[in-house]
């Protein structure tokens, strides 16, 4: 089998994608369809991924860390612990840098990370290289020097430019009840669910290219977890006007 042959065999892979913010899942999706990926399936309520990994056994699984109800390392967890289960690899995508975390997650058997906002050409090169490894554990021809091999960039999606404003347009649809949110949170003195707001709301942002709220998402997961409600109340307003902007600013 020729290198290129064995490449795009990997691109008849199933790919499982666990998120809770489904704006992430609707970018990896259109970034893995333009890399020739098509048997994607989409999970956004955590606490059936482990009910979806057991029927479908995928090839790999990408999986956030931190979702509400059953958190990434739980289902990694549950993964390790099934003997028939266990060998699939998992790649795990998170806007955490506790470290802590982190080695927690390749203990429990993480094939690799990928930060948040997730890069096209980073995303491509870790699930080949995934994939490959476990052709080749599974006495498979993987395609040779998957790491160093230069990636020629894709075709453009057909309507890519309108896939992508809708995928904003739909963040920012799920922004205002999310802004909503961390205003309750605030008046009620929850600043742990502030800070897990602002922590979805930096990666979410910038998964749809929004970098403009990187910087007040982290004030605000900061103020938040150092407890300071009163310059909370100030960033909150300020992701209200840029909320509005961005929603508006195309309109000429």
């Amino acid at each position: 089998m020729t290198e290129d042959a064995a490449i795009e065999g990997l691109k008849s892979a199933v790919i499982l994608m666990v998120d809770d913010e489904p704006t992430t899942l609707d970018v990896i999706e259109m970034f893995l369809h333009g890399e020739g990926y098509r048997e994607l399936v989409k999970v956004t309520d955590p606490r059936k991924t482990f009910e979806m990994i057991a029927g479908l056994r995928p090839d790999v699984v990408l999986l956030n860390l931190m979702m509400p109800d059953v958190s990434g390392l739980e289902i990694l967890t549950a993964m390790r612990q099934d003997p028939s289960l266990r060998d699939i690899p998992a790649i795990i995508i998170t806007g955490s840098t506790d470290a802590a975390l982190k080695r927690q997650a390749l203990e429990l058997g993480a094939a690799d990370f990928l930060s948040k906002p997730v890069d096209p050409s980073e995303l491509a090169l870790r699930l080949r290289n995934t994939l490959a490894t476990r052709a080749w554990r599974d006495g498979k021809d993987p395609p040779r020097a998957a790491a160093t091999r230069t990636r020629i960039p894709p075709e453009p999606t057909p309507g890519g430019e309108d896939r992508i404003r809708t995928i904003v347009d739909t963040f920012l649809e799920r922004l205002h009840p999310r802004l909503g949110a961390m205003e309750a949170s605030l008046e009620l003195g929850d600043f742990s669910g502030l800070a897990s707001l602002a922590h979805w709301l930096k990666g979410a942002a910038g998964t749809v290219g929004l970098h403009e709220f990187t910087e007040p998402a982290e004030a605000l997961g900061r103020l938040a977890r150092q407890g300071r409600a009163e310059p909370i109340g100030s960033v909150l307003r300020k992701l209200r006007r840029m909320a509005a902007e961005a929603e508006y600013g195309d309109e000429d």
